[in-house]
């Protein structure tokens, strides 16, 4: 199961980036201000680090159509429609006497901004340059409508239209190896800045319309036989997705906490390829994050 939080009240993401861009760095800035030693303190670094990262992911929403439902997409509403027996229950179910049709497919579905989360480690090569790799876990979600009307008439009268939502959910696995740079030497806190190569695992988890108090799969579970109520029709397992590469390039501040432990707020920006659109190409990725790290014992000069 992938962590997540829907973020949907402006006022959260506010508070968030409130912390990490202003209330961490400014405690942190206070408490190590207050250990640091007027001594000129000798020039060492700590070879490895590791930690964990949470942050607010948001996507581009170049792929999102891929949920909406249309007849040109591999899950389509159609797919629901077009079989007697779940035609039949939409039927009962939207109190329809002679038909039901669509009538209209969201045209700018989005994805929600996300809460992710994930780990990373860093081996200090000098001062100022170092190896850093870290992973993180994603869970998506879209939603729109689909319009449908309810025993459509010829002549002129109110239409009967019902909003059907369309939910997609899909989980997003990255890796990211690279370069990260120490732009200033300060022993409270200091500039990086960092970038490289990221590859992800992208899978599509869900993708539904919800008719009534029913939920509809636009997947085709059943492969190229209909659904038939009560016929054990064997369901295969479809894993729409892929690994896809590009790159990667964040900003951080490092806020020395203790000799061995330090906060990093920073923001951050992927190009990436969304695998379960082929032709999608490089899409951005936009983060604000914070990462907790703490350092071995074992230092260099």
């Amino acid at each position: 199961m992938i962590y997540r939080m829907r973020l949907t009240e402006p006022r959260l993401v506010f508070l968030f980036v409130l912390a990490i861009v202003v209330i961490l760095p400014a405690f942190a800035g206070y408490t190590v201000a207050a250990q640091i030693s007027a001594v000129e303190q000798e020039s060492i670094y700590n070879k490895f680090e590791y930690g964990v990262l949470t942050g607010i992911f948001i996507a581009s929403n170049s792929t999102a159509q891929f949920y909406s439902g249309m007849p040109e997409n591999e899950n389509s509403a159609e797919y629901i429609f077009e079989n007697e027996y779940w035609y039949n229950e939409i039927m009962l179910s939207l109190n329809a006497h002679t038909s039901v049709k669509i009538e209209g497919y969201p045209q700018k579905m989005k994805y929600n901004p996300t809460l992710g989360f994930g780990a990373g480690f860093r081996y200090n090569m000098s001062e100022r340059y170092s190896l850093n790799i870290q992973f993180y876990s994603l869970k998506y979600k879209v939603k729109d409508f689909i319009t449908v009307e309810v025993d459509p008439k010829e002549y002129l009268t109110e239409r009967d239209i019902r909003y059907c939502p369309v939910i997609g959910t899909e989980e997003r696995v990255a890796l990211d190896i690279g370069l990260t740079r120490t732009m200033t030497d300060n022993p409270v806190a200091n500039l990086i800045v960092g970038a490289g190569l990221s590859m992800n695992s992208t899978m599509v988890k869900q993708s539904s319309i919800f008719i009534g108090n029913t939920e509809y799969n636009m997947i085709r579970i059943y492969g190229n036989r209909p659904y038939v109520p009560n016929s054990n029709l064997p369901q295969f397992e479809i894993r729409q997705g892929g690994v896809g590469f590009g790159f990667y390039g964040n900003v951080s501040i490092k806020l020395r906490l203790s000799d061995y432990v330090s906060a990093e707020p920073g923001i951050g920006s992927s190009f990436q390829q969304n695998m379960i659109v082929e032709s999608a190409g490089l899409k951005y990725q936009l983060s604000i994050y914070l990462k907790l790290m703490l350092s071995t014992p074992g230092n260099g000069e």
